[in-house]
């Protein structure tokens, strides 16, 4: 009978602390816990330590934690009839666990059915150069379809990002072709208008330096004639002093007019410059001529030949002349 106690109580509590284990149960953060008794949905718990009855209850874990899924690349056609493999990556998470556990066989593999469905209706509605250039419009109305579609799976889908779109190979090489005809154009124009610029500045600068020179011209040649002004004025001035010295001298030395004709014979001859034979005087004249005659008259070298003519002439002999040429001088009246 010990023995039987012993054995009895030694099983007792081995399945005692069995039954403990199996009706223990853990949530952890960040997860929802579904409660089965029978097969029946009991309640939704949070984390933490909950008892369940073994056999009878379960426990169904469900994340609550935002999600994400890759889907491999799937074949589209658009518009235009291209073919495109485009790849998207789906973000959700659970809002609702009894929803997400009850309402859809396995939410994952609807979640990657539908948005591959709904891709390819979106990518079947634009054309192949709106798909390709138009990722942010693609996400949105993909996110505002699956959204709407899950909000009854207990999912909400956060966001919806297209990872790779690629276009068929021989579209690949016309669009990089055409790319880098694009470039070279860009590059051509940049050429172009830099050459131009280039060109602008140049003339430019040819235009300042012509003002430039222009105005230096400009005031060396006022330079110049402000120079010879002056010089003239200063000329002028010189003899209009000494003529005015000369005459000073010649009234305050009581001059004769004998003197006068003398000199004025001596201007005559370096007029002729002993080359010359006749010299044509105006009529004015005839008063120097008079003092001449007197003089030559007293020395005995003048020959007349009458009065009575409309001019006078007369044949002065100098003694001390570099030529030996008489020199004739005629007055004429005005």
């Amino acid at each position: 009978m010990d023995g039987f106690v012993w054995f009895a109580f030694t099983f007792g509590l081995f399945a005692g602390l069995i039954f403990v284990i199996q009706a223990t149960k853990f949530v952890s953060q960040g997860n929802a816990g579904i409660i089965e008794r029978t097969g029946k949905y009991v309640k939704t718990v949070g984390p933490g330590v909950h008892f369940l009855m073994p056999i009878f209850s379960r426990l169904i874990r469900v994340c609550l934690k935002e999600q994400v899924d890759h889907y491999e690349p799937q074949t589209a056609i658009t518009m235009d009839n291209m073919s495109l493999k485009v790849d998207a990556v789906l973000f959700f998470r659970i809002v609702d666990p009894k929803r997400a556990v009850y309402d859809v066989e396995n939410y994952m593999l609807a979640l990657e059915t539908l948005t591959m469905t709904t891709l390819r209706d979106v990518l079947g509605s634009m054309s192949l150069g709106d798909s390709l250039k138009s990722r942010d419009e693609i996400n949105r109305r993909l996110q505002l379809v699956l959204d709407e579609r899950t909000g009854s799976w207990g999912v909400k889908v956060t966001g919806v990002e297209i990872k790779t779109i690629e276009p068929p190979k021989d579209f690949r090489i016309a669009m990089e072709l055409e790319k880098r005809a694009e470039i070279e154009r860009n590059a051509a124009i940049m050429r172009a208008q830099g050459q131009k610029q280039a060109a602008i500045t140049e003339a430019e600068g040819a235009k300042i330096a012509a003002i430039t020179n222009a105005e230096g011209e400009r005031e060396a040649l006022r330079t110049r004639a402000e120079g010879q002004r002056d010089a003239a004025k200063l000329q002028a001035q010189g003899k209009a002093e000494a003529y005015s010295s000369l005459f000073k001298a010649i009234k305050s030395a009581n001059v004769d007019s004998q003197v006068i004709a003398i000199r004025y014979l001596e201007a005559l001859e370096k007029v002729a410059n002993g080359k010359a034979s006749t010299l044509i005087l105006p009529y004015d004249s005839a008063g120097v001529l008079g003092a001449i005659a007197q003089i030559t008259q007293t020395m005995g070298v003048v020959r007349g030949n009458g009065g009575g003519d409309k001019h006078a002439a007369a044949v002065v002999e100098p003694t001390e002349t570099k030529s030996s040429t008489p020199v004739d001088v005629i007055v004429e009246p005005d």
